[in-house]
């Protein structure tokens, strides 16, 4: 008798994670987008970080209609605790990532996952594109393009970052490193500069996108950058003083930036932005004035750990 095996029954099995906290209103139009991929190897698993709203009820009832989702459930706010409680579950040979604020095309996995699936690369990320149409969105997708073509410039198909929204790694790295479940943001830039001082690079596929739900207010942004430069800040403490990682962060102008005295050596590279676009000075003005503040308030806390309700959506 012949048994015919599907090329999706014998490629590697992939974990699909996605944390979440009080995302009730997006959660079930990603996991529909998610579990509706052209590569069937797949599993889902949700991390619900302690939602007091209907998240866990949407877990569960997609969970009963698709088949591949199942649930870990993490009270300690933060996206680090979340992705590691789910990370520890998986069962993939290969890991990808996306926030429940992101939606997704029927191909995503098979294109984010194809460098690692060959043997190519460890660590692939993708781009994203705005799904909120506000000011602030816009502004802010704009950066990000801006942000993500400096940091790919260096090496042609490789990024100086990571963005775990729209990301695949090998599982048996990702179970080793791990994330810093003690920031509460900015963790994949953490776990990007760990990979760097093991001299692992991060393939880059621009034209892999997520359509992300940006911040679409002025008040969600500001907390965002608020806790940005809080955690920059923390993360540079963290690594300042190391061989590898110590150098490359005294270059990097995101790094460099993390403290008023630093950030004034930057003001030709801030007033260049301002005057090239007229248009985005209310979105520099505010990002500029809440990453700041952030930093001054890690400073001021110094190793004392912090506690902000927000984790990941």
């Amino acid at each position: 008798m012949n048994i015919f095996i599907s090329d999706n029954d014998i490629r590697p099995h992939i974990t699909v994670i996605i944390p979440v906290r009080n995302a009730e209103g997006m959660l079930l139009a990603c996991l529909q987008r998610v579990c509706a991929q052209t590569y069937r190897n797949y599993d889902v698993v949700v991390a619900d970080n302690g939602s007091t709203d209907r998240t866990s009820e949407i877990i569960n009832s997609a969970s009963g209609q698709f088949g591949r989702i199942s649930k870990v459930y993490e009270p300690r706010p933060g996206r680090g605790y979340a992705r590691n409680a789910a990370v520890r579950v998986a069962s993939g040979e290969i890991i990808a990532m996306i926030d429940a604020d992101c939606m997704v095309e029927p191909d995503w996995l098979a294109k984010i996952s194809a460098p690692v699936r060959k043997g190519d690369e460890s660590v692939v990320m993708g781009t994203e594109s705005d799904g909120s149409g506000t000011y602030w969105s816009r502004a802010m997708q704009r950066d990000i393009v801006k942000f993500q073509e400096k940091k790919s410039s260096l090496r042609k198909g490789y990024i100086d970052q990571a963005d775990t929204k729209n990301f695949a790694i090998r599982a048996s790295l990702m179970k080793r490193l791990m994330f810093d479940p003690d920031l509460i943001t900015c963790e994949d830039w953490d776990l990007f500069l760990r990979l760097k001082k093991e001299g692992i690079a991060v393939r880059y596929l621009s034209e892999v996108t997520v359509e992300h739900l940006h911040d679409a207010s002025l008040a969600s942004f500001m907390i965002t950058m608020f806790e940005r430069g809080y955690c920059t800040d923390r993360i540079v403490r963290k690594y300042e003083h190391d061989p590898i990682l110590g150098p490359y962060l005294a270059s990097d102008k995101t790094a460099a930036a993390r403290s008023f005295g630093r950030f004034f050596r930057h003001i030709p590279e801030v007033t260049r932005q301002f005057l090239s676009s007229p248009t985005d000075i209310p979105y520099l003005t505010a990002k500029y004035l809440a990453w700041l503040t952030g930093t001054l308030w890690s400073a001021r806390l110094g190793d004392t750990e912090m506690s902000i309700s927000g984790a990941p959506t």
